[in-house]
């Protein structure tokens, strides 16, 4: 049984989209509370000029700055997490032809929400593991400099770039190999080091057809999305130099908070476009997979 094609995924993803618009972007939507929050603390943040000289910030400007540290390393992390699994599920319910509501795909969000932070925390440690690689060459470069020895510098400087290059081709192989171990959690319930060797188990020996169907279909949505944002991002460039006139602190402000919704914006309609790609290709490799277990 043959994998799903790239036309294919385009094509699917996009009528799916069509098809469910309503119903993802309901969840896809609530990528607006962090925006909300960066735009309250772009309206309030101190400028540059205040920045950089050695005046006290006032209450307000202390409260734009914690808002947007807070609003950066905590509330847009966890409410990114939960529409993705949010979306996720729903996506999976709709290729599964059935009904979730809302309230039901919110409880699913809590109950998986640390499972999925487990799943890409051991992502990201076997990410880390090819760059020991490098340690050797670090460790003698270091050696080298401190007892002033030419040959030491010389042979720390060729194992690093051989550390670096083989980490990062390791780290593409197995970031290709892991990626769908979220995927793994949210369809089939497989959790922990189990998700990431469901994940491994169906993209083995087809690397480099998971990756041209993982990345062309995304790149086509990103660059309409990127040419979208940018010729918004021109217009409010042109109104908000046109209303503003010379104040240009008002100017840089008003362009921060409208980039940020431009932005914002693009993120929450492409989405759902990137998900449904990844569940359609997910669904094809478990299908694939199943037929072929039969078959032996």
């Amino acid at each position: 049984m043959p994998l799903i094609s790239v036309g294919q995924l385009i094509d699917h993803s996009w009528e799916h989209f069509r098809k469910h618009f309503v119903e993802v972007m309901s969840i896809s939507c609530l990528l607006f509370i962090p925006t909300i929050f960066g735009i309250i603390s772009l309206a309030i943040y101190p400028n540059a000029s205040t920045l950089l000289s050695e005046r006290a910030l006032t209450q307000s400007e202390t409260f734009a700055v914690a808002l947007w540290l807070i609003n950066t390393g905590l509330i847009t992390p966890i409410v990114g997490i939960f529409v993705f699994i949010g979306l996720v599920r729903l996506i999976r319910s709709q290729f599964e032809k059935t009904k979730i509501s809302l309230n039901e795909l919110f409880h699913i969000s809590k109950k998986f929400f640390w499972s999925l932070v487990f799943i890409n925390l051991l992502l990201g440690c076997v990410l880390i593991v090819p760059w020991i690689l490098t340690l050797p060459g670090f460790g003698l470069g270091i050696l080298g400099t401190t007892v002033t020895n030419d040959a030491l510098i010389t042979l720390g400087n060729v194992l690093l770039t051989i550390g670096v290059v083989v980490a990062c081709i390791l780290t593409v192989r197995w970031l290709i190999y892991y990626t769908y171990a979220p995927f793994a959690l949210l369809f089939e319930d497989h959790h922990g080091r189990k998700a990431l060797r469901r994940s491994r188990e169906l993209i083995d020996g087809r690397f480099w057809g998971i990756l041209i169907r993982m990345a062309v279909p995304k790149i086509i949505f990103l660059l309409i999305v990127v040419a979208a944002e940018g010729v918004l991002s021109y217009a409010a460039e042109f109104l908000v130099s046109n209303a503003v006139g010379l104040n240009q602190d008002l100017a840089v402000r008003l362009t921060g908070i409208l980039a940020t919704i431009i932005v914002s914006t693009g993120a929450i309609f492409a989405n759902p476009l990137m998900l449904t790609t990844d569940g359609l290709l997910y669904q094809s490799l478990k299908e694939n997979r199943q037929k072929k277990s039969a078959e032996e």
